[in-house]
């Protein structure tokens, strides 16, 4: 199927085949379909999307090349994991509840333009601004947790 096809598809048209990461990136470069996170703007927002907010900015002033969300138990006070891994190491950004992770899913997956109740492997790009970055959203069962390469 054709990036034209493919863009089509994610846009509302019909349901694309899956796209390699190359692929999802020449598209990003074309023609943008996902949200920026721009730090520099003021947010007014809940909690949980500045969570996430919080979460990127770390990973980019650690110079984070991964960041892996991994749901252990969604009803535990610890059952979430978050982790920053670059330059060889790994930093955990402590246990966090797993209630947090469906709120944290759907903030991802929506500035992904990912659909977030999708079942098998999926991809998707995060944009953000100021500073710039992109990250490469990637899982194999969303239920279970994702990972989040930075790729520039």
């Amino acid at each position: 199927m054709s990036i034209a096809l493919k863009l089509k598809a994610l846009l509302g048209g019909e349901s694309p085949e899956p796209m390699s990461s190359s692929e999802l990136l020449a598209l990003a470069a074309k023609e943008p379909v996902h949200e920026v996170i721009d730090f520099g703007q003021h947010h007014d927002d809940s909690p949980v999307p500045r969570l996430v907010r919080l979460i990127l900015m770390q990973a980019i002033f650690d110079s984070a090349e991964q960041i892996r969300f991994c749901l252990e138990d969604e009803s535990l006070k610890e059952g979430l994991r978050v982790s920053l891994l670059g330059h060889g190491a790994k930093t955990d950004l402590g246990p966090m509840h797993g209630c947090l992770y469906s709120g944290i899913l759907v903030v991802l997956c929506n500035h992904a333009a990912v659909s977030y109740y999708a079942k098998g492997r999926v991809t998707g790009l995060i944009t953000t601004g100021r500073p710039d970055s992109v990250w490469l959203l990637e899982a194999d069962d969303l239920r279970k947790g994702l990972v989040l390469s930075r790729t520039r």
